[in-house]
């Protein structure tokens, strides 16, 4: 979840009053689909405006733009990952929570695959 807000000057920024404040949460999730695929869920809730419906769809239309331009370079990604498996991702720090995450997952697996071994007497 992210917090995004502003505040017009002058109005305690973080703690300015509402009437003064444009403030919402994002949130956004991932679940496996497949090996290679995934569903995607975003959601926003907003503190200004709520009950405006054109300023609604104008945010949905807008984030589903940026979402659509984003597909294909995934795809893309997804598809160069699959024919080089033995490549390593880079890990990068400005990408710190999918580097963390990765390193989370990798050792799940690694200590399932663990269990999962015939103890030997």
């Amino acid at each position: 979840m992210i917090e995004v807000g502003v505040a017009h000057a002058g109005h305690g920024g973080y703690d300015a009053p509402p009437e003064h404040k444009v403030y919402s949460v994002v949130t956004d999730f991932i679940t496996p689909e497949t090996d290679t695929s995934m569903h995607y869920f975003w959601g926003m809730a907003r503190k200004f405006n709520p009950d405006d419906t054109a300023l609604t769809a104008q945010i949905r239309e807008g984030q589903g733009k940026i979402f659509s331009e984003d597909m294909e370079m995934l795809e893309r990604q997804q598809r160069n990952i699959s024919a080089h498996p033995e490549r390593k991702l880079l890990m990068l720090n400005i990408d710190t929570g999918g580097v963390q995450s990765r390193k989370v997952i990798d050792r799940m697996i690694a200590a399932e695959q663990a269990a999962e071994q015939p103890v030997s007497a």
